[in-house]
């Protein structure tokens, strides 16, 4: 056994530890000489400023990585669900800004073959859709806004016959119920509708009717419940 730098090691050899003599046979010294030389490298570190705890980097890498993963899984969102039915030409509006769901209203139906009185009902925490209220006259190319907490007004829109429609249905929230609506001065398809900022009058705008593209737009007052 051979101690490095200033310290003298040999067999069964009196050896200073801490000022003390100690005499050991040649397995116990050869334990004794490793010891010294951990002890020795720990203070040249340690005055070098490299005394650092020992870390286990696979591990965590390993542990950094499975994070990483479980917090991509977390983030993923739900595959978006399937309708109940296949339809185009529906209108879309929220129902309650509290839970987030969504109604679905008419629409024509795969290939255009049938014209949709139907609903359905989108739950954002079930992710699914459920049947809604029906109306009482099947549209596709119809609009859907929300006039206050209660109600949604469903407009115009095409009956698969050809004719452009000026009625409209209000949606009551509550009771889940269609009722007939006030009657537009223009057949329209496609139109858009929006609700004002002063809270009395919706504006429809534009669309499809009998003399092709419409550059026209009306009012609805929801105080008189007529359009002008």
């Amino acid at each position: 056994c051979t101690l490095v730098a200033s310290s003298r090691c040999a067999l069964a050899a009196p050896l200073l530890i801490h000022n003390e003599t100690v005499t050991s046979s040649a397995g116990q010294l050869h334990l004794l000489c490793r010891e010294v030389l951990s002890q020795m490298k720990q203070r040249r570190a340690a005055r070098r400023g490299r005394a650092r705890p020992r870390v286990r980097l696979p591990q965590l890498v390993r542990r950094s990585r499975a994070g990483a993963r479980d917090r991509r899984e977390v983030r993923r969102p739900a595959p978006a669900p399937h309708l109940l039915e296949e339809r185009w030409g529906s209108a879309a509006a929220a129902l309650d800004d509290e839970s987030g769901r969504i109604i679905i209203v008419g629409g024509a139906g795969a290939g255009g073959a049938s014209i949709l009185k139907s609903t359905e009902i989108y739950d954002p925490e079930t992710n699914a859709f459920s049947p809604g209220p029906e109306m009482a006259t099947r549209r596709y190319g119809l609009t859907a806004v929300k006039i206050d907490d209660r109600r949604i007004l469903v407009i115009g829109g095409n009956n698969g016959e050809g004719e452009y429609l000026a009625s409209t249905e209000v949606l009551d929230i509550d009771r889940k119920v269609f009722s007939p609506g006030p009657t537009m001065g223009t057949r329209r398809q496609n139109a858009a509708a929006v609700k004002l900022a002063d809270e009395r009058r919706v504006l429809v705008i534009g669309g499809d009717g009998l003399g092709g593209v419409l550059n026209t737009t009306e009012y609805l007052d929801l105080e008189t419940n007529t359009f002008s």
